[in-house]
């Protein structure tokens, strides 16, 4: 008898091992196999374009096969990264077929690299039967993934660069190209902190306008033609060409897009202050000659005219004749003297203070010649 109590015996411990082994599989599938990745420890990532993403301390650069490194804003890494997390629970299955069988092939599209591991992922062919579902690859386990988020595993290198030149990591903006009379101080400063207005120039409006060009940006291009040095940022000189924005040194072209198209047809208006109380203030000036209507600082309405054509929001535009010619001549009271070519009509006043740009104001309703 004792032989069928060893048997029962036997036969319950093998119960008890399939069944721990099947609840610890159970609880190894209920991790989700994305999200318990070291991410802490991530280093890097390769891809099979031939490119790498490589953290450094807190930056993160791009290192392409015929390209320099390039410094890229962490927002658009931590974004890829996030996709990884929002990827839904993979169901894991171990390779039964050839990896070709499931459309993978022998290099992986992505290789995850953390400190101590490296993880690898892959996507194949479609799901026989399934239209919206593709194979996927995450070292020797394969699983079936909604088509919808291919795009999460592997991004094209242009993906980790912004769609505007000035969101690359820079410390320094030196305007190359610009109106003739730009103060120096305008001209190169710390990219994060553009100089206020100086009579009436501002280099904000540009800077706005460079940050939202909104352009696709393509990798490793070589330089157009006719490209005209605009600004540089730190040891990188940014060009225009009828192409758009190049960089020089990454051999990155910014592709014309509608905004950046609008700019560079029109880049000199960007350089005035849409306020004119920013070169109209009553503090600075003694008195004005608007094309034969003059005033006083001693004038009762001198405060209120001033005030009426310095609460306006400008029209900027290409110089072009829209009346009688004249002249504006603003009286300092540091002494200076600036002096305008200008046209008139009526109560429109359009003074040019640089040859390529007009500044549309209109005068006080009540003002007589």
């Amino acid at each position: 008898m004792r032989w069928v109590f060893n048997l029962i015996l036997l036969i319950l411990c093998l119960y008890l091992i399939q069944d721990l082994s099947q609840k610890t599989e159970k609880l190894q599938n209920s991790e989700h196999a994305f999200q318990k990745l070291p991410w802490n420890d991530f280093t890097g990532a390769s891809f099979k374009d031939g490119f790498r993403l490589i953290r450094q301390e807190k930056a993160y650069i791009l290192r392409g096969p015929r390209t320099p490194d390039i410094p890229i804003p962490t927002s658009l890494v931590q974004k890829w990264l996030d996709n990884w997390l929002l990827l839904p629970n993979p169901k894991l299955k171990p390779l039964v077929e050839e990896p070709s069988a499931y459309g993978f092939s022998e290099k992986p599209d992505v290789i995850l690299e953390f400190v101590n591991q490296k993880t690898n992922f892959s996507l194949g062919h479609f799901v026989p039967g399934e239209a919206d579902m593709v194979y996927a690859r995450m070292d020797q386990q394969f699983f079936p993934l909604y088509s919808m988020f291919s795009e999460n595993f592997s991004w094209p290198e242009e993906k980790f660069i912004p769609r505007d030149p000035l969101s690359l990591p820079c410390q320094i903006f030196n305007l190359l190209h610009g109106p003739h009379n730009l103060p120096e101080g305008f001209r190169s400063f710390p990219a994060q902190s553009p100089p206020k207005t100086q009579g009436y120039w501002d280099i904000r409006p540009l800077l706005e306008a460079l940050m939202n060009i909104n352009a696709t940006p393509l990798c490793d291009q070589p330089s157009p033609e006719s490209c005209i040095d605009f600004f540089q940022l730190d040891d990188r000189s940014i060009c225009s060409s009828p192409q758009g924005l190049y960089d020089r040194k990454f051999r990155i072209l910014w592709d014309l897009s509608p905004n950046l198209k609008d700019l560079l047809s029109s880049w000199q208006l960007y350089f005035f202050s849409p306020r004119p109380a920013d070169y109209l203030n009553p503090s600075e000036l003694q008195s004005m000659h608007l094309c034969g209507f003059e005033i006083s600082s001693q004038n009762r309405l001198f405060s209120s005219s001033l005030n009426h054509l310095a609460s306006q929001k400008p029209t900027l535009m290409a110089p072009q004749t829209i009346g009688a010619p004249c002249q504006i001549r603003l009286q300092k009271t540091d002494g200076n003297t600036l002096v305008f070519e200008a046209f008139r009509k009526g109560l429109e006043i359009g003074f040019i203070p640089e040859p390529d740009v007009m500044v549309l104001l209109k005068l006080p309703g009540q003002t007589k010649e």
